[in-house]
């Protein structure tokens, strides 16, 4: 009891400190000029709010995962302050005028509202700070560019969450009936680093694990927390649905790494680190932009950075920012990004074909292999340490678990029958 307690504690105060962390630098926006020391003193205050976040995430609830998203996203919205408030001077009302996140006819209280979303928005959904490539909503909503009903949306979002808690259900009970041994059989200490000496069985296990993980594990525990907000905050009437776009784009255009960062990913880490990055490389090294060295500086520090948060992630489950491997994994995809461009020039030099051109079924096959190519070497740098601390535990906890009542058979017919009825009722798409 003491501890359901200190969790409900710690839950009211995490909410508490996330309402100043979104309304202190929405309040600067309204009322401070440009280069403004308020700003400047605002950026440490929230950094201590972040700390706070970081601090009591631990003990927020028994799922792992969710208590790591909470710890980084405190951390990411100070990042994200950074750039609404101090790089060029920050972000004011009239730069909120100017790009379609504001209205002239708001008081006070409503331009701070209006502020707030700009916070809480990293991908800068609806207005000229849009993050490149959002997924637009599904047609099934309605035609694109004509606003989205409100009780289409929920339905929609209620449905396909239901979905995914039974997939949920299914993989945790997958995960909780692995065999002990196996730990040690595929995910043993240094085991992510070998390439030399494996048996056939942990080479399938090393592409398979980063396949299901991104693909399919992490994909679900993100867009199903994504799609719960939104019927919070969308049936509360908070937010309007126009602002809760889809988090990931079609794992169909994950053939290129680029792709699947640029595209497929979710982009909530991409404005609030991209701004700070290009700040960095052309105000400050003065790097000749555009210019390959200055891409691919970019590149790196945003994978460096998108690193050292998944580190801080890691460190919530008991692993040091040295020991979790995300810093070495995510840094690399800036290399496999320089591989692929490089591959890429030459095929088009030899081929004559443009950049520009649909590229045919056979290349996109190409690119998937060489994608999941570049997972399975890289990836169990960041997902064997993590798999050696949960051991026979989940990263995710369910309030009810289904498949423990109806059984795996029976909980794969409800799955496919029910996914066949929400890809006819409501569009879904992979």
């Amino acid at each position: 009891m003491a501890g359901a307690d200190s969790s409900v504690q710690a839950f009211v105060s995490v909410l508490l400190l996330f309402a100043v962390q979104i309304l202190l630098p929405a309040v600067l926006i309204v009322v401070s000029p440009k280069y403004s020391f308020l700003r400047f003193l605002g950026i440490p205050c929230m950094s201590y709010v972040a700390y706070q976040i970081y601090r009591l995430a631990p003990v927020l609830s028994n799922s792992v995962f969710h208590n790591s998203f909470l710890a980084c996203e405190g951390i990411l919205a100070a990042a994200h302050c950074i750039n609404l408030l101090i790089l060029h001077g920050g972000v004011t009302w009239n730069d909120l005028l100017q790009n379609r996140a504001g209205s002239l006819s708001e008081g006070f209280i409503s331009k701070v509202i209006s502020a707030a979303r700009l916070v809480v928005s990293l991908r800068g959904v609806n207005t000229s700070w849009e993050t490149k490539n959002l997924p637009s909503h599904p047609s099934s909503l309605g035609p694109r560019g004509q606003p989205v009903s409100r009780s289409k949306f929920l339905l929609r979002q209620v449905a396909i969450l239901f979905w995914q808690y039974l997939f949920l259900d299914v993989l945790l009970e997958v995960t909780l009936q692995e065999p002990p041994e196996n730990t040690e059989k595929f995910y043993s200490h240094g085991m992510e680093y070998e390439y030399f000496n494996l048996t056939g069985e942990q080479w399938f296990i090393r592409a398979f694990t980063p396949f299901v993980s991104w693909f399919a594990v992490s994909r679900l525990l993100l867009d199903s927390t994504w799609r719960a907000l939104s019927i919070v905050f969308v049936g509360l009437g908070i937010d309007g649905s126009e602002g809760w776009r889809p988090l990931f784009g079609s794992m169909w255009d994950a053939y290129t790494l680029r792709n699947f960062w640029g595209k497929f990913w979710h982009q909530i880490l991409r404005w609030p680190f991209t701004s700070n990055t290009n700040f960095f490389t052309r105000q400050i090294l003065k790097l000749p932009y555009p210019s390959l060295l200055e891409r691919y500086t970019n590149n790196f520090l945003v994978f460096l950075l998108s690193g050292i948060l998944h580190a801080v992630s890691a460190n919530i489950m008991g692993l040091s920012a040295v020991d979790s491997g995300a810093i070495p994994y995510f840094s690399s995809f800036t290399l496999g990004i320089m591989i692929e461009d490089g591959v890429q020039g030459v095929y088009r030099q030899i081929s004559g074909k443009s950049d520009k051109e649909k590229p045919a079924v056979w290349e996109k096959v190409v690119g998937f292999i060489w994608v999941l190519l570049w997972m399975s070497l890289t990836s169990p740098w960041y997902m064997y340490p993590s798999r050696r601390i949960l051991a026979d535990e989940a990263a995710w906890v369910l309030p009810y678990n289904l498949t423990e009542k109806l059984g795996m058979s029976g909980m794969g017919g409800l799955l496919a029958i029910y996914g066949v009825f929400v890809k006819l009722a409501f569009g879904t798409s992979l």
